[in-house]
């Protein structure tokens, strides 16, 4: 089984970040974008962009943007101060489970709607024997 929608990211590790700072390739004073990492470390870039990972260690403050990153490597680059900008929006898993309310709402409900019920037809009752008044019978 082949996923054609599945995206795929040229992945970038925290180690080789810090590589690059430490070789003079990514300068730090300023935010480190796609752009960056393809110009002047030779990176090509996938169609979907750049994948942050959280292997390696790195030592210093970093402003990052990239396409999407892991939480553990988000956690990492924070810590230090910095900070990340994820470009792409997170996918909104949608839940297949049906949901049904719960039994106890349902029968509040009902019964709710019984004893509204059983107040009208009550009123109805009282009005009716109000407006009727009782027949008179003539003895014979």
């Amino acid at each position: 089984f082949n996923n054609y929608t599945k995206k795929q990211y040229t992945e970038i590790t925290t180690g080789k970040i810090q590589f690059y700072i430490d070789k003079g390739v990514l300068k730090v004073d300023k935010e480190i974008t796609e752009n960056d990492f393809i110009t002047s470390c030779k990176l090509k870039r996938n169609s979907n962009g750049f994948k942050l990972l959280n292997k390696g260690d790195l030592k210093v403050k970093i402003d990052l943007s990239i396409s999407k990153a892991s939480s553990s490597s988000i956690e990492m680059v924070k810590s230090l101060g910095g900070s990340v900008t994820i470009l792409e929006k997170p996918k909104v898993k949608r839940n297949r489970k049906i949901i049904k309310k719960d039994s106890k709402e349902n029968k509040d409900l009902n019964l709710e709607a019984k004893s509204e019920n059983e107040k009208i037809e009550n009123t109805g009752e009282n009005l009716e024997e109000n407006n009727n008044k009782p027949e008179v019978m003539e003895e014979n």
